[in-house]
């Protein structure tokens, strides 16, 4: 069962956030902060799409980047569960795919367009390791 928040929490990934930077991490920041959420602090990296926003999630190094309306992506160096779930419920769709990277950072990928390309892309690339879909 898909839910959905209210638009106006979620407007950041199924819209253009703008392209200032400050803008656009304070948005994602208000987001979660309105959600109950508050073991993070996000600066913007990326102030264009793909945007990316990042800094520490539960003390350790994280970031966030998405293409609007298409796709989210989570890296961050530990599981982090509680995040995806929040975020999970914020956009109102479950992670499709996840994977560890070959810098170590674990990645939950949330797909609304080509998620079975991204998933043949990702499956069994050496670079990728345990890989599974979610």
């Amino acid at each position: 069962m898909t839910i959905t928040p209210p638009l106006r929490t979620i407007h950041w990934f199924y819209n253009s956030p703008g392209n200032n930077g400050f803008q656009v991490v304070e948005r994602v920041r208000q987001t979660l902060w309105d959600a109950r959420f508050y073991d993070f602090w996000f600066d913007s990296q990326s102030a264009s799409a793909p945007y990316k926003v990042g800094g520490l999630l539960h003390q350790q190094a994280a970031d966030l980047q998405w293409q609007p309306n298409e796709w989210m992506r989570l890296r961050s160096k530990a599981e982090n569960g509680d995040f995806v779930n929040i975020l999970s419920y914020l956009i109102g769709v479950k992670p499709a795919l996840g994977f560890t990277d070959s810098d170590g950072f674990v990645n939950v990928e949330w797909r609304l367009k080509d998620s079975e390309a991204r998933w043949q892309e990702v499956n069994g690339n050496p670079i990728y390791q345990s890989s599974r879909r979610l």
